[in-house]
């Protein structure tokens, strides 16, 4: 891996700009696949995919050694267990690096707060430039896209989520609306 790599801010997504910065409410699983979340469902499906598949990483194609790829911010998760952002532990001969992953410790909330964070901050960049391309209502693809957060699942309201989360037989591809405006099925990146 290449040491000159760009040092990247975990800052989490920018509030909404205008007269009033906001913070865009999260909204529940249940609510983010209704119709009417329709734009934010789209374009969360294909920032998604982007994250999963990005391959412009480096002159070689290699999406592995790029950190903002879905591979290496997953490895802050587990493994690979290698340095990420040009921080962290490094394998030695002897002694491999056991990794960030913080889980059954009493860091672990401090520790996945920042990691999810990240995680959604570069998931809207993607949805924000998807949402830039956008050929119709332009202007409301990307206030989609800039208020677009991870959905939450509310157990206590709902016993499972919603199916487009986990049911490959009914929802192996999803319906989201295209940049031209046309509707579109695509594989399912959340299974």
């Amino acid at each position: 891996m290449t040491e000159n790599r760009k040092i990247m801010i975990t800052s989490g997504v920018n509030p909404g700009q205008g007269e009033q910065p906001y913070v865009a409410p999260r909204l529940e699983s249940h609510d983010f696949v209704k119709p009417e979340n329709e734009k934010q469902f789209s374009l969360f499906i294909q920032a998604l995919q982007r994250f999963f598949d990005r391959k412009n990483a480096n002159e070689d194609g290699n999406k592995e050694d790029q950190d903002d790829s879905h591979f290496r911010v997953a490895g802050i998760h587990g493994l690979p267990y290698e340095q990420w952002n040009l921080a962290g532990p490094k394998d030695t001969p002897k002694v491999p690096s056991p990794g960030y992953c913080q889980h059954a410790t009493s860091l672990f909330v401090t520790w996945h707060r920042p990691y999810v964070a990240l995680w959604e901050q570069i998931l809207v960049q993607h949805a924000i430039d998807i949402a830039s391309h956008y050929e119709i209502d332009r202007p409301e693809w990307q206030k989609a896209a800039s208020d677009l957060r991870l959905p939450y699942w509310d157990w206590a309201v709902h016993r499972y989520p919603p199916k487009q989360f986990y049911d490959s037989r009914v929802y192996a591809k999803v319906h989201i609306t295209r940049k031209d405006g046309s509707p579109g099925s695509v594989d399912n990146p959340l299974l």
